[in-house]
């Protein structure tokens, strides 16, 4: 290792939040270095696996991070790997589920409280529902368990709730 390595090691170290800071700059103004860097991912799964196996808290804790700053996309993901099992190829995104839950002021449509939601789709798919956002109403997870696979609209109702 250079001197200059070896300094830059030592200031990147001492200036950890700065340097994030500016690397999170870097990464948004340069979005073709993050397709790149996916793309070098997946042609080289045995080294990027390695990686992964060699770095699990390094990892977890990215992937937690994520999922706590990406709720939306996290539901809209999961409802899409449902809908996938059922051979549906129409997807939601994460975009379009924010954009749902804050027309409906953050509150589930069922019992009112303004709580962690999750995707209801209104005609689910065993009834032959749609996976499109047309078909989704904002529900906590309580009441999305306790609707089960009942075709209930309680998109109707939340006008006059509110």
């Amino acid at each position: 290792m250079t001197k200059k390595q070896k300094y830059m090691k030592a200031w990147g170290k001492s200036h950890a939040e700065e340097r994030k800071e500016y690397m999170r700059k870097w990464h948004k103004d340069h979005p073709e270095h993050h397709k790149a860097w996916n793309a070098w991912n997946k042609a080289h799964p045995e080294r990027h696996k390695a990686w992964c196996k060699a770095n699990p808290e390094k990892r977890r804790a990215a992937a937690s991070k994520w999922c706590k700053a990406n709720p939306e996309k996290l539901s809209a993901n999961a409802a899409n790997a449902i809908a996938k099992l059922f051979g549906l190829t129409e997807r939601i995104t994460g975009t379009e589920l924010k954009a749902l839950y804050k027309k409906y002021g953050n509150r589930c449509l069922c019992c009112h409280k303004k709580c962690k939601l999750t995707p209801d789709h209104v005609i689910p798919f065993s009834k032959g529902g749609r996976n499109h956002i047309s078909n989704i109403q904002p529900l906590c997870r309580f009441c999305n368990n306790s609707k089960h696979s009942k075709c209930t609209d309680f998109r109707n109702t939340a006008a006059i709730a509110a």
